[in-house]
């Protein structure tokens, strides 16, 4: 109501529409229009109980405040037409709350209630972070070093990992992102370096040793967490095919946000499982986690 003080406004406000009060200001000035678009529509009712009255219009909201419901209108024939407010099939009644049980899930338990973060991180879904970790950064035992070579004419770089005499292994160190949340699995991207045989296997064991800066140990005396293990079959019929192996590392050191990580790959071909009586070539290594929730 351009121009208008509230305190101006005559006693009086007369309907033009359903939708619409004529104002008139003091003094006989140009009468000025408000639209109300349909005021009621905006407001909440609220009572003790279930609503008994008739809805006003579809879409309307009512709040029982002794049982800490909420109904909305679905039509305006009888108090029938109030429906209870659901999430997910569940009643709702001071939002009951919500634990991530995988990215399709929202278990809802009336117990508690949901924080907003875990509503926020259900209906965002969850969010792979993943770290490339270059094999030139990787850092070769200095007793048992596996090879590093590059590939003739292309110049890609492998890791070769015997398969017959030694036990050899590459670390890599950095810092864990600050987005990291939770989990953690390797991908080793690996092929055999001749053979065809779909039986043959190779074992590949991952450790992890995680350092809270300002908080933990010596750096120079820490251990890593116990081993993670996966086994690969060669996929067979194209010899140096790269195939991948995943690993959940489930013993990760506590690892947290900003902590120091050491990693270390090895091949332990002296394991009953790993039976591929020749070298392995490491192509790639990246890890994988589930990032915060922004």
């Amino acid at each position: 109501m351009a121009n208008v003080e509230i305190n101006d406004i005559a006693a009086k406000a007369t309907p033009v529409s359903t939708d619409e009060l004529e104002i008139q200001a003091t003094g006989g000035g140009t009468s000025n229009k408000a639209t109300l678009l349909n005021a009621e529509k905006g407001m909440i009712e609220t009572g003790a109980g279930a609503p008994s009255s008739t809805p006003n219009h579809v879409g309307q909201r009512y709040v029982d405040t002794t049982n800490d419901n909420v109904y909305i209108a679905t039509d305006t024939a009888s108090s029938a037409d109030w429906e209870q407010a659901t999430l997910g099939g569940a009643t709702i009644n001071s939002l009951p709350s919500a634990t991530i049980a995988g990215t399709e899930e929202l278990l809802l338990d009336t117990d508690e209630k949901a924080s907003i973060d875990e509503v926020h991180a259900y209906m965002k879904g969850a969010e792979t972070g993943t770290l490339l970790l270059n094999l030139g950064g990787a850092i070769a035992d200095p007793t048992n070093p596996p090879a590093f070579n590059t590939q003739s004419g292309t110049n890609r770089p492998y890791w070769a990992f015997d398969g017959t005499a030694t036990i050899e292994s590459v670390v890599w160190v950095f810092r864990m992102p600050a987005d990291y949340s939770s989990g953690l699995t390797a991908k080793i991207q690996w092929s055999g370096s001749a053979s065809t045989t779909v039986t043959h296997t190779v074992q590949w064991t991952v450790y992890i040793m995680a350092l809270t800066p300002d908080v933990d140990g010596a750096a120079d005396s820490d251990s890593y967490d116990t081993e993670n293990v996966v086994s690969d079959d060669i996929l067979g019929t194209t010899a140096k095919r790269i195939q991948e192996a995943s690993v959940a590392l489930s013993n990760a050191d506590s690892v947290a946000a900003g902590d120091y990580v050491a990693v270390r790959l090895l091949r332990d071909y002296s394991d009953a499982a790993d039976d591929l009586a020749e070298d392995a070539w490491l192509w790639g290594f990246s890890l994988e986690y589930t990032r915060k929730v922004a």
